[in-house]
């Protein structure tokens, strides 16, 4: 291995361009990052375990922030890859004091996004009924105009917040 220095300099540059990389996408700014780690205590899981998960973007008329809180996957057991959405309450008076204004706080309830499910193909899950419910909340923070939404049920696209065993463990998901 006379050569195995040229490895470890080889992976020690390709961490530091890592590094650089994720730096350069992060282009949330810091005081959306705060509102997010606010709003996040705001949620009071039913089973007083929670993990909240987040999406945010630019647009352009200001920032969108979609908050969630993480679904149960069960692992083993009768209900081996199923994952269950958290039952939660959500403090909204809470989160509207976290903006300096508000120009509108809304309940969207879309029963019908879970009724499109197509019963008749053996891939699809039933989608619960809380898939379509969302609390809207519009109007800045710290200057820059903000949209909140926080969802009843995780995006199809974020993976579980927990992990459940047939013994009753729980883990929290990577």
């Amino acid at each position: 291995m006379p050569h195995a220095h040229l490895t470890v300099n080889h992976l020690l540059k390709q961490l530091e361009t890592h590094r650089e990389r994720k730096a350069a996408r992060e282009r949330r700014p810091g005081w959306l990052t705060d509102l997010i780690h606010a709003a996040a205590d705001l949620f009071d899981p039913a089973n007083d375990l929670g993990r909240v998960g987040y999406q945010s973007h630019p647009t352009e008329f200001g920032w969108v922030a979609l908050l969630y809180l993480g679904g149960e996957e069960y692992v083993g057991g009768a209900k081996d890859g199923r994952t269950q959405p958290a039952d939660f309450r959500f403090d909204v008076l809470g989160v509207t004091r976290l903006f300096e204004t508000v120009t509108e706080v809304a309940f969207d309830a879309f029963p019908s996004i879970a009724a499109e499910t197509d019963l008749d193909d053996p891939t699809m899950l039933p989608l619960p009924a809380s898939a379509g419910v969302r609390l809207t909340v519009r109007g800045t923070v710290a200057g820059n105009p903000l949209t909140m939404h926080v969802h009843a049920t995780p995006p199809e696209t974020a993976g579980p917040g927990f992990r459940r065993y047939p013994n009753g463990r729980r883990e929290v998901s990577e």
